[in-house]
């Protein structure tokens, strides 16, 4: 993992983890680690493993050390956990460690021990300070198994597993509050409302958000280059990325994006130094909140212009190269200029035809060392 963000993750990684709504969550503590003899440690061939009792961030830990002893080998702590898995759920803990870049996994094992399901994070830097984890149903994925039905429904055992990667070596981790958390249903958010600082007659917040290009919000350049745009959906919900599409010779080189689950605190989640023109596609994976804000600093003209604001849903936030292809979709002159998923630096953000600098408060590629699902600190 990056160094740490609190959206993060983000990111994005706030000290506080929001709620999911007005509908109540359902949890289940599925292990406070006081008595960690259901627990065994488990290491490949030449690979040192053990379990030790910690103190954690709200109570007790597990801790698991390992030395890979410069093998490419693994280090498990494993016990027997049976679960019935509700329709829609995240398993949550936190976490931190005293180790190198290696790879994170949690297992969760049918009966059979034959069927594997897996939340797999290669080549990451686990946070030194403890961070809070939320693993939700659609971050499990099948790994392997002889089943021919890869839906989780039941497990049987649960791991937690480190294997060597870049970093290898030797070294502890630390496990603390493990829950499992049934969610509400998944349901269709209701229309988003917008407004802003400033508008000119007729060119109103709302079209910003009205699905035309054809339309825009412009702001009042006689009220300052210092203005707002917000969104808000009415509820928490997750939400992928944005692509802003600005008017012509209107839009920002300096601005922000920031996040809020109540309108009166705003987190930062990303930072445009040198826009130019756009369309801006701004990656945020694992992001959650109720209001997206662009704070607008600076642009090449007074007032500002923003024929679409789209907000793109989870799955735009899954890896580096959906928010590429949108790019590519947004603006044909990419696919000639636009980098790479390659080549593409991991705090650089695209904007078209040519791509802007972005000063991250935390990773963008979950795919090598961020660590999406860390909501907390």
């Amino acid at each position: 993992m990056s160094r740490l963000l609190a959206v993060v993750i983000v990111i994005v990684w706030t000290a506080v983890v929001p709620a999911h709504g007005a509908q109540a969550s359902q949890e289940r503590v599925l292990d406070g680690f006081d008595d960690i003899a259901p627990w065994a440690a488990i290491g490949s061939d030449d690979v040192q493993a053990s379990v030790h009792h910690a103190h954690g961030v709200h109570g007790p830990a597990l801790r698991l050390d390992f030395d890979f002893a410069g093998t490419a080998g693994y280090a498990i702590a494993r016990r027997e956990l049976p679960l019935v898995l509700p329709e829609n759920y995240e398993i949550s803990f936190w976490i931190r460690a005293d180790a190198a870049v290696n790879t994170f996994q949690l297992k969760l094992v049918d009966a059979s021990g034959d069927n594997v399901w897996w939340f797999n994070r290669p080549n990451i830097e686990l946070p030194p300070a403890w961070q809070l984890v939320r693993i939700k149903k659609r971050h499990i994925h099948f790994a392997w198994g002889p089943t021919s039905d890869r839906t989780l429904r039941q497990a049987a055992a649960l791991e937690f597993v480190v294997a060597a990667g870049r970093g290898g070596g030797h070294g502890s981790v630390y496990v603390s509050g493990l829950v499992l958390r049934e969610l509400p249903a998944e349901t269709a958010p209701p229309p988003p409302a917008a407004h802003a600082s400033s508008a000119l007659p007729g060119a109103t917040a709302s079209l910003a958000i009205d699905g035309s290009t054809a339309t825009a919000w412009k702001s009042d350049g006689a009220t300052g280059r210092a203005q707002t745009l917000t969104v808000d959906f009415q509820r928490l919900r997750e939400l992928g990325g944005l692509i802003v599409r600005w008017l012509p010779n209107a839009h920002a080189s300096r601005y922000d994006v920031e996040l809020s689950d109540d309108g009166a605190q705003w987190r930062t989640v990303r930072k445009v130094l040198h826009g130019r023109g756009g369309p801006d596609v701004v990656w945020l994976p694992e992001a959650e909140a109720r209001f997206v804000r662009l704070v607008l600093h600076a642009g090449p003209t007074p007032a500002y212009g923003v024929t679409e604001l789209e907000i793109k849903d989870a799955w735009f936030g899954t890896s580096p190269n959906a928010a590429f292809e949108a790019l590519r979709v947004a603006c044909p002159a990419s696919r000639r200029h636009g980098p790479s998923s390659a080549s593409m630096p991991a705090r650089t953000a695209v904007s078209c035809p040519r791509m802007a600098r972005w000063r991250c408060p935390g990773a963008a590629f979950p795919s090598s060392r961020s660590w999406s699902p860390i909501r907390g600190s």
